[in-house]
């Protein structure tokens, strides 16, 4: 895979990764070019040019798309706000089934914090808000 410049940019590179890329590979590089070059700016600078290089890379799930040798699996993880646990899911459909009960228990689980008023108007011109439990009615 080529790493460009524009490629680096787009994926919000800092300002010194990006400075470093135009003094290194003013016409882009491949992509483990790209990454020894960052590997060795380590050693030389003390600075962890390939861990942030990685984790823009990480960022941007679509560039490890293009990277030779990725594989896209038919996996997806759903995340539980009630565990705090993913879940694996087999299908896109599985997924979304999944998610929709995850919003349900969740709601669920939180009823408490939505509330309902039925609105009052008095004989005076004021409005009363008279709280109500939709769950009894």
């Amino acid at each position: 895979m080529r790493i460009t410049n524009e490629l680096i940019e787009q994926f919000n590179a800092c300002e010194p990764g990006v400075n470093t890329m135009l003094e290194l590979f003013p016409n882009g590089g491949e992509y483990e070019e790209v990454l020894a070059a960052a590997k060795q700016s380590d050693e030389l600078h003390g600075d962890k040019g390939r861990e942030a290089f990685i984790r823009m890379m990480k960022r941007n799930p679509k560039v490890w798309l293009l990277i030779e040798g990725t594989k896209v699996k038919d996996v997806y993880h759903v995340f539980n706000p009630l565990t705090g646990q993913h879940t694996s899911c087999n299908s896109l459909e599985e997924a979304k089934q999944t998610r929709a009960q995850y919003m349900q228990d969740y709601l669920e689980s939180h009823k408490q914090m939505f509330s309902a008023a039925q609105e009052i108007e008095t004989g005076n011109g004021d409005t009363l808000w008279n709280p109500i439990d939709l769950d009894k009615m």
